[in-house]
């Protein structure tokens, strides 16, 4: 340590100390005992933060009402990190002692640093008899004398607090009445903390907002506005029944640390103090709308502003000529859909669905595991301007999860897009009371609609309102995911031409995954070709029946953010037709592709993963456990997120066993794997008619493995390859299973197998020679990762093999010809099916819909023709895959 003499001068009112320092440690001491000096100066001004209260915090129970105030995490993380950087100011929207206590009982409660100065409160009335006698008859009765917060600010005794690294508090508004009158500070402290910035100290300015009420503000008229206060900036009587009857609600926000460095290059000095007071008014508005969301027009303003422009008067008189009727039925029509369509937000709608749902989350399920970082991407992308929420779609739950997990966590609840199949009374009234508005499931002869519903949409979007929809479409009925849907998602990129000069539009994909799915048995049904079963009153009675099983617990992710700006570079609406598509699928299928990365490893998907993977009927334990945590350790190579389980990986493994072994579906027992000894040890299989519900749990995580899995099936049969005949070849099998396997757009085929082949060399199934040629290493390492990619090539292959045979001259649908497919006999399949998975119908429709895509099938006169041509090649391409090893 180099000694160094410096000496340091501070200036305390009318007292000059001496310190001369020669270590870091006695600096650093010095600047406490400076510290521990201002915060006993700071007695005289009476307006400092309190250790310790006393005999009126005491009567008023506000320790007791205030146990259930909140400050998450993260928040307690930035102030902390703030005070290592510099002294800290805390900024607040409006003055009030009650807000100031409960920050100050909360600030003791976390160890954080306390404020020894702010305007407009004061706290003696809370200060213990002995400190407030010393207050007042020691300062005053023994020669001493009172000191305005005023003169704190004039004499430059708040701007020395702050330059020795003693924290400050801010209120932006000082409301006078006869009670504050006293304490009201004429001098601006926002100047002092910015002197204290000009002269060199790193000051960390923190907006604060305290909330006790989660509605949002509604936009009404002038005269209402005039006669009621608002949520955003409550008047003394709504916090004193936020605090005194609303307790249990009251949370702090803290906001993200203002760079006041560069705030001060850029604004002239004699602008600066008005510029940071404006600026803090908008980062606090913003801090507030990360939790309420922003201000809600009336339904009936709001439709007002999407039906009454010139725009949609033109698209009436078009279509009101095109199909030979008036306008104003045009009209009318216009305004029945949006009624159908549009929500109708009701924050006590959503506190109601809230307490009512809990027993889902805390009593069927275990719980929902969310990281605070996760919740944080939210709220940033809500301070940037608009979140949109892209969640990847399991369960009818996945709406209730996400506005619920919101909801308790203190951030804003979204609107939600809903398919019009929900749109089912009373329960419609309650979506749209939560946020929810109603599209329909094809815009296909609807002139009118697809105007309404992306008009809508661009003044939700404009207004920075959160926005939900889900990217897939429909639910997932195999767990993979599914092929991006385009419709909502092109009048969201389109919406986004219409933000606000500075604004973001930020989407958040969202991966959801359930330890056990609530409608796996209907996914099951519909796998072996069962019509789906239509939503009803009647399906909706037989949902309580949910509430006495236990499915484990869900997990929340959110994968890395898309901000619109660097995707639309120009004006969507000036692209082409096929150019709007072809950016619009590039964002669905990136959307998709970061969902993937974030999908959550779960026990129960390795162990089915491990399962299906083989070959025979069944595993002894001790293979499949190791077979699990091969892929294990190969999906967190590869970046996905474990499941808390897993940090036992074995234990976790077998537990995973048992609760497969002991399943229950609508409270019967129905094992999904079984188990036997032999005169080698204990082994597990697959119940045979129950594989595809084990294939649900590993299509979780399947995503992830796509490209090492897509590289195998490229391989399979071919021996060794050199690097440019593998990516042709892998090219290949990407198109052909490009409904199943999403790609990561942003990388081209080339850097996709270059990562996948490095993985599958890490895992020990191939090796790379001196001149990049490709081979397997390990063949039995190597057919476990093809294993789990088998059934797709067997479902592909099947459709090939018979399409000249079974399919050709067969009506064209889509549902009967996977339903010809399924009526093949045991002979026929013969060769090309091993594994009843294969049979699955979504993976056959799959299949026929890619076969209608790439001219394998096409229809004529009703009936489907094979084109010979590319049957051959489909067939040439599959064959090596349904080899033997």
């Amino acid at each position: 340590m180099v000694s160094v003499s410096v000496s340091m001068h501070i200036q305390a009112n009318t007292n000059t100390i001496g310190v001369r320092v020669n270590t870091e440690q006695e600096q650093h001491a010095a600047l406490s005992h400076t510290r521990i000096g201002y915060e006993r100066d700071a007695l005289r001004y009476g307006t400092g933060m309190l250790r310790r209260f006393g005999w009126l915090y005491y009567l008023l129970f506000m320790g007791w009402r205030l146990r259930h105030l909140r400050l998450d995490d993260f928040g307690v993380q930035r102030i902390r990190q703030a005070s290592q950087k510099g002294p800290v100011v805390y900024v607040l929207e409006s003055a009030s002692n009650l807000n100031y206590i409960a920050l100050n009982t909360l600030l003791n409660r976390r160890r954080l640093p306390l404020s020894v100065f702010a305007n407009g409160v004061a706290t003696w009335w809370w200060m213990p008899v002995r400190q407030a006698w010393r207050r007042w008859f020691g300062l005053v009765g023994l020669g001493g004398r009172y000191e305005s917060p005023t003169r704190a600010v004039q004499s430059g005794w708040l701007r020395e607090a702050i330059a020795a690294g003693s924290t400050a508090t801010v209120f932006l508004d000082e409301k006078t009445s006869a009670l504050r009158a006293f304490h009201r500070t004429k001098a601006d402290p926002m100047a002092a903390v910015l002197a204290a910035a000009n002269a060199g100290t790193d000051v960390q300015i923190l907006p604060v907002v305290i909330l006790c009420d989660r509605g949002p503000d509604v936009q009404y008229s002038s005269l209402v506005r005039f006669l009621r206060t608002s949520r955003e900036r409550p008047g003394s009587l709504r916090r004193v029944i936020n605090h005194f009857f609303r307790p249990h609600r009251a949370f702090v926000q803290v906001g993200e640390v203002i760079d006041v460095a560069t705030f001060l290059g850029r604004v002239p000095a004699p602008r600066q103090t008005r510029a940071m007071r404006t600026l803090l008014r908008r980062y606090l508005r913003r801090e507030g709308e990360t939790v309420r969301g922003p201000r809600l027009n009336p339904r009936s303003v709001m439709r007002d502003i999407v039906l009454k422009n010139p725009p949609m008067d033109a698209l009436a008189e078009t279509v009101a000529k095109e199909r030979g009727v008036s306008v104003e039925t045009v009209r009318r029509k216009m305004r029945k859909e949006y009624n159908h369509m549009a929500a109708a937000y009701k924050w006590w709608v959503v506190a109601f669905l809230v307490r009512i749902t809990r027993p889902l989350w805390t009593r069927v399920y275990a719980g929902i595991d969310v990281r605070d970082e996760d919740l944080e991407a939210c709220r940033a992308a809500i301070r940037n301007g608009t979140a949109v929420l892209a969640p990847c779609h399991r369960s009818h739950l996945d709406y209730l999860l996400i506005s619920w997990l919101l909801w308790v966590r203190e951030v804003a609840v979204p609107h939600t897009v809903a398919g019009a199949n929900l749109a089912i009374w009373p329960v419609s009234w309650f979506i749209r009371g939560a946020g929810g508005f109603f599209i329909k499931r094809s815009f296909v002869n609807e002139p009118t609609f697809p105007a309404v519903f992306g008009r809508y949409l661009r003044e939700l979007i404009r207004n920075g309102h959160m926005v939900s929809f889900f990217i897939e479409g429909g639910r997932s009925r195999s767990g993979k995911l599914l092929e991006p849907k385009l419709g909502v998602l092109s009048h969201l990129l389109a919406a986004s031409d219409y933000r606000p000069l500075g604004q973001e539009v930020t989407i958040l994909p969202i991966s959801l995954a359930y330890e056990q799915i609530a409608e796996e048995r209907d996914y099951a049904r519909e796998a072996t070709g069962k019509l789906k079963r239509k939503e009803s009153l009647t399906e909706l009675m037989r949902a309580p029946s949910v509430l006495w099983r236990k499915l484990g617990r869900v997990y929340m992710r959110v994968g890395t953010p898309i901000p619109l700006s660097t995707v639309v570079s120009g004006k969507y609406g000036d692209l082409s037709i096929q150019e709007q598509r072809d950016l619009t699928l590039s964002v669905g299928q990136q959307i998709l592709h970061n969902i993937g990365e974030q999908m959550v490893i779960l026990p129960t998907a390795l162990v089915a993963l491990a399962l299906l993977s083989h070959d025979r009927r069944g595993m002894r334990t001790e293979h499949l456990v190791a077979r699990a945590e091969r892929f294990r350790a190969s999906l967190v190579r590869l970046g996905l997120p474990e499941s808390s389980s897993l940090s036992a990986p074995s234990h976790a493994i077998h537990a995973a066993l048992d609760r497969l072994h002991h399943h229950r579906i609508s409270g019967r027992h129905r094992p999904l794997v079984e188990d036997f000894e032999d005169a080698d040890g204990r082994v597990w299989a697959p119940v045979l008619e129950r594989r595809v519900i084990l294939e649900i749990y590993k299509n979780q995580v399947l995503p992830a493995l796509g490209p090492m899995g897509l590289v195998t099936l490229a391989l399979r049969g071919q021996g060794a390859m050199n690097r440019a005949s593998l990516v042709g070849r892998f090219s290949d099998v990407a198109a052909l299973f490009r409904r199943e396997f999403i790609l990561d757009p942003s990388h081209s085929h080339a850097e996709i197998v270059d990562g996948a082949v490095l993985e599958l060399v890490t895992y020990g199934a191939l090796q790379v020679g001196s001149e990049g040629g490709v081979a397997v290493a390990d063949i039995a390492l190597f057919d476990e990762i093809f294993g789990a990619f088998r059934n797709f090539a067997e479902a592909y292959g099947l459709v090939a093999a018979h399409a000249k045979s079974t399919l050709h001259g067969y009506p064209a649908d889509g549902r009967a010809l996977v339903g010809r497919l399924l009526e093949l006999s045991e002979d026929a399949q013969h060769g090309i099916v091993s594994r009843a998975e294969s049979l699955n119908y979504i993976t056959l429709h799959n299949a026929v819909k890619s076969g209608l895509r790439d001219g394998l099938l096409a229809e004529l006169s009703d009936v489907v023709s094979v084109n010979e041509t590319v049957m051959a090649r489909q067939q040439k391409l599959l064959a090596p895959m349904l080899g033997n090893s």
